[in-house]
Protein backbone atom coordinates (compact mmCIF):
# COMPACT_ATOMS: atom_id res chain seq x y z
CA UNK A 1 0.00 0.00 0.00
CA UNK A 2 1.07 3.60 -0.71
CA UNK A 3 1.27 5.22 2.75
CA UNK A 4 1.56 8.53 1.12
CA UNK A 5 -2.41 7.89 -0.39
CA UNK A 6 -4.21 6.42 2.91
CA UNK A 7 -7.90 7.81 3.51
CA UNK A 8 -8.17 9.22 7.10
CA UNK A 9 -10.32 6.16 8.00
CA UNK A 10 -7.97 3.56 7.04
CA UNK A 11 -5.67 5.82 9.12
CA UNK A 12 -7.82 6.01 12.20
CA UNK A 13 -8.59 2.36 11.77
CA UNK A 14 -4.38 1.01 11.69
CA UNK A 15 -4.32 4.12 14.86
CA UNK A 16 -7.37 1.98 16.92
CA UNK A 17 -5.65 -1.56 16.20
CA UNK A 18 -2.17 -0.42 17.29
CA UNK A 19 -3.44 0.96 20.60
CA UNK A 20 -5.64 -2.42 21.06
CA UNK A 21 -2.58 -4.47 20.29
CA UNK A 22 -0.76 -2.34 23.32
CA UNK A 23 -3.27 -2.99 25.69
CA UNK A 24 -5.68 -0.23 25.71
CA UNK A 25 -8.92 -0.68 27.32
CA UNK A 26 -12.10 -0.93 25.80
CA UNK A 27 -13.37 1.95 27.33
CA UNK A 28 -10.60 3.80 26.23
CA UNK A 29 -10.88 3.22 22.67
CA UNK A 30 -14.29 3.72 22.48
CA UNK A 31 -13.64 7.02 23.89
CA UNK A 32 -10.83 7.99 21.46
CA UNK A 33 -13.37 6.36 18.64
CA UNK A 34 -15.98 8.95 19.28
CA UNK A 35 -13.73 11.80 19.07
CA UNK A 36 -12.32 10.42 16.17
CA UNK A 37 -15.65 10.10 14.92
CA UNK A 38 -16.62 13.76 15.80
CA UNK A 39 -13.62 15.25 14.16
CA UNK A 40 -13.96 13.11 10.80
CA UNK A 41 -17.43 14.60 10.64
CA UNK A 42 -16.00 18.10 11.39
CA UNK A 43 -13.52 17.91 8.29
CA UNK A 44 -16.52 16.24 6.38
CA UNK A 45 -18.87 19.10 6.60
CA UNK A 46 -16.35 21.88 6.66
CA UNK A 47 -13.15 20.56 4.40
CA UNK A 48 -15.32 18.09 2.02
CA UNK A 49 -12.34 17.93 -0.54
CA UNK A 50 -9.82 16.82 2.28
CA UNK A 51 -9.67 12.34 2.00
CA UNK A 52 -6.28 11.63 2.70
CA UNK A 53 -4.85 11.52 5.96
CA UNK A 54 -1.25 13.61 4.91
CA UNK A 55 -3.77 16.32 3.65
CA UNK A 56 -4.91 17.06 7.06
CA UNK A 57 -2.88 20.06 7.93
CA UNK A 58 -2.44 21.68 11.52
CA UNK A 59 -4.68 24.49 11.00
CA UNK A 60 -7.46 21.89 10.41
CA UNK A 61 -6.55 20.48 14.24
CA UNK A 62 -6.57 24.09 15.27
CA UNK A 63 -10.22 25.24 13.39
CA UNK A 64 -11.64 22.30 14.92
CA UNK A 65 -10.72 22.41 18.47
CA UNK A 66 -11.60 25.96 18.26
CA UNK A 67 -15.11 24.92 16.89
CA UNK A 68 -15.92 23.15 19.40
CA UNK A 69 -16.01 25.79 22.13
CA UNK A 70 -17.25 28.05 19.80
CA UNK A 71 -19.68 26.19 17.81
CA UNK A 72 -20.51 22.99 20.42
CA UNK A 73 -19.85 24.99 24.04
CA UNK A 74 -17.64 22.50 25.12
CA UNK A 75 -15.64 23.47 28.04
CA UNK A 76 -11.97 23.89 27.88
CA UNK A 77 -11.13 20.41 29.57
CA UNK A 78 -13.35 18.62 27.00
CA UNK A 79 -11.32 20.71 24.31
CA UNK A 80 -7.96 19.82 25.71
CA UNK A 81 -8.88 15.68 26.13
CA UNK A 82 -9.47 16.30 22.37
CA UNK A 83 -6.66 17.93 21.92
CA UNK A 84 -4.90 15.01 23.66
CA UNK A 85 -6.39 12.43 21.24
CA UNK A 86 -5.54 14.15 18.21
CA UNK A 87 -1.60 14.00 19.36
CA UNK A 88 -2.22 10.34 20.52
CA UNK A 89 -3.30 9.80 16.57
CA UNK A 90 -0.73 11.49 15.30
CA UNK A 91 2.22 10.36 17.27
CA UNK A 92 1.18 6.87 16.35
CA UNK A 93 0.82 7.38 13.17
CA UNK A 94 4.38 9.37 12.38
CA UNK A 95 6.19 6.73 14.57
CA UNK A 96 4.29 4.29 12.27
CA UNK A 97 5.54 5.88 8.77
CA UNK A 98 1.80 6.50 8.31
CA UNK A 99 2.38 10.39 7.78
CA UNK A 100 4.96 12.44 7.11
CA UNK A 101 4.74 14.88 10.07
CA UNK A 102 3.21 15.35 13.42
CA UNK A 103 1.06 17.85 12.53
CA UNK A 104 -0.47 17.63 16.51
CA UNK A 105 2.63 18.11 18.14
CA UNK A 106 1.88 22.12 18.51
CA UNK A 107 -1.69 22.31 19.61
CA UNK A 108 -1.94 23.98 22.61
CA UNK A 109 -3.36 23.60 26.04
CA UNK A 110 -6.53 25.81 26.72
CA UNK A 111 -6.57 27.21 30.46
CA UNK A 112 -9.36 25.37 32.01
CA UNK A 113 -11.29 25.74 35.02
CA UNK A 114 -10.16 24.47 38.36
CA UNK A 115 -13.31 22.71 40.15
CA UNK A 116 -12.39 21.68 43.31
CA UNK A 117 -13.28 17.47 43.04
CA UNK A 118 -15.31 15.72 45.63
CA UNK A 119 -13.42 13.54 48.45
CA UNK A 120 -14.82 11.86 51.30
CA UNK A 121 -13.27 12.07 54.92
CA UNK A 122 -12.60 8.85 57.19
CA UNK A 123 -15.68 9.55 59.00
CA UNK A 124 -17.72 10.17 55.92
CA UNK A 125 -16.17 6.83 54.69
CA UNK A 126 -17.52 5.15 57.82
CA UNK A 127 -21.05 6.50 58.01
CA UNK A 128 -21.29 5.96 54.11
CA UNK A 129 -19.95 1.83 53.85
CA UNK A 130 -23.45 0.94 56.51
CA UNK A 131 -25.87 2.52 54.33
CA UNK A 132 -24.81 0.85 50.98
CA UNK A 133 -27.37 -1.73 50.41
CA UNK A 134 -25.60 -4.35 48.48
CA UNK A 135 -22.67 -5.99 50.45
CA UNK A 136 -20.73 -6.71 47.02
CA UNK A 137 -20.58 -3.51 46.19
CA UNK A 138 -20.23 -2.24 49.76
CA UNK A 139 -16.65 -4.94 49.81
CA UNK A 140 -15.56 -2.89 46.27
CA UNK A 141 -16.04 0.15 47.86
CA UNK A 142 -13.56 -0.56 51.09
CA UNK A 143 -11.02 -2.09 48.80
CA UNK A 144 -11.54 1.18 46.33
CA UNK A 145 -10.81 3.51 49.42
CA UNK A 146 -7.99 1.31 50.72
CA UNK A 147 -6.15 0.96 47.15
CA UNK A 148 -7.00 4.15 45.46
CA UNK A 149 -7.68 1.61 42.84
CA UNK A 150 -9.48 3.05 39.46
CA UNK A 151 -12.73 1.04 39.64
CA UNK A 152 -12.11 -0.39 35.75
CA UNK A 153 -9.15 -2.10 37.63
CA UNK A 154 -10.76 -3.44 40.47
CA UNK A 155 -13.62 -5.33 38.48
CA UNK A 156 -11.33 -6.75 36.26
CA UNK A 157 -9.34 -8.25 39.27
CA UNK A 158 -8.79 -11.93 39.18
CA UNK A 159 -7.93 -14.19 42.39
CA UNK A 160 -4.40 -15.07 40.66
CA UNK A 161 -3.53 -11.40 41.13
CA UNK A 162 -3.54 -11.22 44.77
CA UNK A 163 -0.47 -12.44 46.79
CA UNK A 164 -1.46 -12.77 50.41
CA UNK A 165 1.84 -13.36 51.62
CA UNK A 166 3.33 -10.35 50.49
CA UNK A 167 0.32 -8.57 50.73
CA UNK A 168 0.20 -6.97 47.33
CA UNK A 169 -2.03 -6.91 44.24
CA UNK A 170 -0.92 -6.97 40.31
CA UNK A 171 -2.78 -4.48 38.13
CA UNK A 172 -2.14 -6.22 34.64
CA UNK A 173 -4.05 -3.72 32.81
CA UNK A 174 -4.00 -0.49 34.19
CA UNK A 175 -4.91 2.39 32.20
CA UNK A 176 -2.93 2.76 28.97
CA UNK A 177 -2.23 -1.03 29.92
CA UNK A 178 0.27 -0.26 31.89
CA UNK A 179 1.06 -2.68 34.98
CA UNK A 180 1.68 -1.85 38.66
CA UNK A 181 1.77 -3.64 42.32
CA UNK A 182 -0.16 -2.00 45.09
CA UNK A 183 0.59 -3.40 48.36
CA UNK A 184 -2.14 -4.02 50.45
CA UNK A 185 -2.64 -3.32 54.46
CA UNK A 186 -2.32 -5.38 56.88
CA UNK A 187 -6.15 -5.13 57.59
CA UNK A 188 -7.42 -4.94 53.95
CA UNK A 189 -5.04 -8.44 53.48
CA UNK A 190 -6.51 -10.25 56.54
CA UNK A 191 -10.11 -9.07 55.80
CA UNK A 192 -9.65 -10.08 52.00
CA UNK A 193 -8.29 -13.52 52.26
CA UNK A 194 -11.56 -14.48 54.53
CA UNK A 195 -13.68 -13.31 51.79
CA UNK A 196 -11.40 -15.76 49.39
CA UNK A 197 -11.46 -18.18 51.72
CA UNK A 198 -15.45 -17.97 53.08
CA UNK A 199 -16.53 -17.68 49.17
CA UNK A 200 -14.07 -20.07 47.39
CA UNK A 201 -12.96 -17.41 45.01
CA UNK A 202 -11.08 -19.02 42.46
CA UNK A 203 -11.32 -16.26 39.17
CA UNK A 204 -12.99 -13.46 39.44
CA UNK A 205 -13.10 -11.28 42.58
CA UNK A 206 -15.48 -9.16 43.05
CA UNK A 207 -19.55 -10.27 40.93
CA UNK A 208 -22.76 -10.20 42.15
CA UNK A 209 -25.52 -13.27 42.07
CA UNK A 210 -26.92 -11.88 38.39
CA UNK A 211 -23.13 -11.91 37.28
CA UNK A 212 -20.08 -9.71 37.01
CA UNK A 213 -20.25 -5.83 39.04
CA UNK A 214 -19.96 -2.80 36.56
CA UNK A 215 -19.16 0.70 37.19
CA UNK A 216 -22.49 1.96 36.67
CA UNK A 217 -23.97 -0.62 39.30
CA UNK A 218 -21.47 0.63 41.86
CA UNK A 219 -22.32 4.57 41.37
CA UNK A 220 -26.25 3.76 41.15
CA UNK A 221 -25.48 2.20 44.83
CA UNK A 222 -23.54 4.95 45.88
CA UNK A 223 -26.12 7.46 45.09
CA UNK A 224 -28.81 5.96 46.65
CA UNK A 225 -26.23 5.53 49.82
CA UNK A 226 -25.55 9.35 49.67
CA UNK A 227 -29.83 10.22 49.22
CA UNK A 228 -30.23 8.08 52.10
CA UNK A 229 -27.76 10.15 54.28
CA UNK A 230 -29.28 13.51 52.50
CA UNK A 231 -26.11 14.23 51.40
CA UNK A 232 -25.31 17.38 48.80
CA UNK A 233 -22.05 16.33 47.40
CA UNK A 234 -22.03 13.78 44.66
CA UNK A 235 -19.91 9.99 45.03
CA UNK A 236 -18.84 8.01 42.35
CA UNK A 237 -16.70 5.12 42.01
CA UNK A 238 -14.02 8.03 41.25
CA UNK A 239 -14.41 9.73 44.54
CA UNK A 240 -13.31 6.72 46.32
CA UNK A 241 -9.94 7.11 44.12
CA UNK A 242 -9.69 11.25 45.63
CA UNK A 243 -10.32 10.32 48.63
CA UNK A 244 -7.63 7.50 49.14
CA UNK A 245 -5.01 10.34 48.11
CA UNK A 246 -6.60 13.00 50.12
CA UNK A 247 -6.42 10.87 53.11
CA UNK A 248 -2.88 9.84 52.92
CA UNK A 249 -2.00 13.62 52.71
CA UNK A 250 -3.62 14.36 55.61
CA UNK A 251 -1.39 11.21 57.20
CA UNK A 252 1.40 13.12 55.74
CA UNK A 253 2.59 10.90 53.25
CA UNK A 254 4.64 12.05 50.83
CA UNK A 255 2.74 13.07 47.23
CA UNK A 256 5.77 11.19 45.42
CA UNK A 257 4.39 8.08 47.18
CA UNK A 258 1.13 8.51 46.28
CA UNK A 259 2.21 9.26 43.21
CA UNK A 260 3.10 5.79 42.63
CA UNK A 261 0.01 4.19 44.61
CA UNK A 262 -2.34 5.81 41.85
CA UNK A 263 -0.76 4.99 39.27
CA UNK A 264 0.33 8.25 37.50
CA UNK A 265 3.01 9.04 35.25
CA UNK A 266 2.83 12.74 36.27
CA UNK A 267 3.13 14.61 39.09
CA UNK A 268 1.12 17.45 38.37
CA UNK A 269 -1.78 14.76 37.68
CA UNK A 270 -1.32 13.27 41.47
CA UNK A 271 -1.53 16.81 42.83
CA UNK A 272 -5.09 17.19 41.53
CA UNK A 273 -6.11 14.35 43.84
CA UNK A 274 -4.19 15.64 47.41
CA UNK A 275 -7.39 17.58 48.79
CA UNK A 276 -6.37 20.06 51.64
CA UNK A 277 -8.93 21.11 54.08
CA UNK A 278 -9.62 24.42 55.09
CA UNK A 279 -8.42 23.06 58.88
CA UNK A 280 -5.38 21.62 57.55
CA UNK A 281 -4.20 24.82 56.26
CA UNK A 282 -5.49 26.78 59.71
CA UNK A 283 -3.71 24.34 61.62
CA UNK A 284 -0.44 24.97 59.30
CA UNK A 285 0.35 28.76 60.18
CA UNK A 286 0.16 27.78 63.98
CA UNK A 287 3.37 25.70 63.73
CA UNK A 288 5.56 29.32 62.91
CA UNK A 289 6.50 29.82 66.36
CA UNK A 290 8.28 33.31 66.00
CA UNK A 291 8.36 35.24 69.02
CA UNK A 292 5.96 38.63 68.74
Amino acid sequence: MNKGLISISEAFSFYFNGIVQRGYREKTVCEYKKDLKQFTDYLASHYPHISQINDVKAVHLNDYLDWLIAHRGCTASTRNRRKNTLRSVWKHLLNSGVVTENIALELKQVEAEKVEQTFLTEDEINQLLPAINSSDVRRVVLVLYYTGMRISECINLRREHLNFQDRNMRIVNGKGGKQRTIPLSRSLNSYLLKYVSDNDIKEKMFFTRSGGITDRYVNKCLKQATDQLCWDKKVTCHTLRHSFASTLVSKNINVVTIQKLLGHANLQTTSSYTHVTQQTVEDAVEHINAQF
